[in-house]
């Protein structure tokens, strides 16, 4: 049954959309969630359809932001994914209030329309379902709630694992008659190297996603093709087309299993069927570098730095003394800093302490990097952390994750 007092509902949670716990704690999450589902899966299943319900409203890319077409997303999409006030969204759109009450009232309309829809739509596959598939549901939320559980977030490569992942399920394809084919690689937008694919995930969870979708498909194709493939699209998305289609069961374990996994690492799914051709799409946050600049007289000790972070999502800047550090970092403003200590010139004590007098460093992580260890006097000259040369590659990655963590999210791409 849909609740009555639905439109307050969705207002509630749009303005709880980035905020976890208090989506958790709304009437229709909990309506959501149901016996057997955890209500914080349930909490960004929420917000996973809200989120592709605003992205359903998106104009066309040669469509002028402030047109009336486009309204209804700009004004969803800035005031409640981007968190940008009643006043800037006006100023956006050239709007006045009067205005922007009316165009809100429209969009909050709309959305509600469509969460109604879905709504309806899971309502109707409820009553369709048998006790052995309702059964068949709650053990997969369990196993993958379980599964959840144990997460650890690192930075995974999508284009990597999904060329792993394929390799893997290539003899099973081959098995079915189907033809299981890559198609990150012949891309454009999507090179093997790319270092925009990477996300935050759970490696193992990721590829259980990624098995689960293909096997899903797998069970629907007989001497078709399947082609998957990742690419960059506000955010990292993984592409799953195949064909020719064949009407799926009401209920699936794999695909249930891998919905469920996906909301878990943040993400959303998406599909449709054209004809004959069934395309899923499974919507992640990309990672984008961090900037670290590295203040540090010696090259070796530069590359070292440079070796160890390769295949990492952080971009090496450096600077060889403290007078050009202190050009740099201002312009640069880097998540992290590094600095070594005996330099010509400017020591690194002296550096340390004309960074934190500058603005745009004052709340810069500051890791001391040498064969001077002293971690009494970086504490009380504001450094954040110390790490004695010579370090080992892990010592530097956990020390570099550890900082931009607690510094904020790197700069994505808009």
């Amino acid at each position: 049954m849909i609740r009555d007092d639905l439109p307050h509902q969705i207002r509630l949670a749009l303005e709880r959309l980035n905020d976890l716990g208090a989506l958790m704690a709304l009437d229709l999450t909990l309506d959501i969630a149901g016996e057997g589902q955890a209500p914080d899966l349930a909490a960004r299943e929420l917000r996973s359809e809200l989120l592709d319900a605003i992205e359903s409203l998106h104009p066309p890319q040669n469509l002028p932001t402030r047109s009336r077409a486009a309204r209804s997303y700009v004004l969803l999409y800035s005031r409640y994914v981007q968190e940008m006030t009643t006043e800037e969204v006006m100023d956006l759109l050239a709007i006045s209030l009067r205005q922007y009450r009316r165009e809100h009232r429209k969009a909050l309309e709309t959305i509600t329309e469509i969460i109604e829809s879905r709504l309806q739509e899971r309502l109707v596959l409820a009553r369709r379902e048998t006790t052995p598939a309702s059964v068949l549901r709650e053990a997969v939320q369990q196993e993958t709630w379980a599964l959840a559980q144990r997460a650890e977030a690192v930075f995974v490569d999508v284009g990597a694992l999904l060329r792993e992942t394929i390799a893997l399920m290539r003899p099973v394809a081959e098995a079915h008659g189907v033809e299981l084919r890559d198609g990150t690689l012949g891309h454009a937008r999507a090179q093997p190297s790319d270092r925009s694919l990477f996300v935050k995930a759970d490696r193992t969870i990721f590829r259980q996603i990624l098995i689960s979708m293909l096997s899903y498909a797998l069970r629907q194709v007989t001497y078709g093709v399947i082609t998957a493939r990742a690419q960059v699209c506000r955010g990292v998305v993984i592409e799953i087309s195949a064909e020719p289609w064949c009407e799926p069961p009401v209920r699936n374990p794999n695909w249930l299993a891998a919905c469920q996994l996906v909301v878990s690492q943040r993400g959303r799914v998406s599909h449709a069927v054209t004809g004959q051709r069934w395309v899923a799409a499974i919507h992640v946050p990309a990672i984008r570098d961090h900037s670290v600049l590295v203040i540090d007289d010696n090259e070796d000790a530069i590359e070292v730095f440079r070796r160890h972070v390769m295949g990492h999502p952080y971009t090496i800047h450096t600077a060889h003394d403290g007078s050009e550090a202190l050009k740099l970092a201002p312009r640069l403003q880097p998540d992290v800093i590094t600095l070594d200590i005996m330099m010509p010139g400017l020591d690194g004590w002296e550096t340390l302490q004309r960074l934190r007098a500058l603005p745009e460093c004052r709340n810069t992580p500051i890791l001391i990097c040498s064969v001077l260890n002293e971690p009494h006097l970086a504490a009380m000259l504001d450094a954040t952390a110390v790490l004695p040369k010579p370090f080992t590659q892990s010592a530097l990655l956990s020390c570099l994750e550890r900082l931009t963590r607690s510094s904020g999210p790197p700069s994505r791409d808009t």
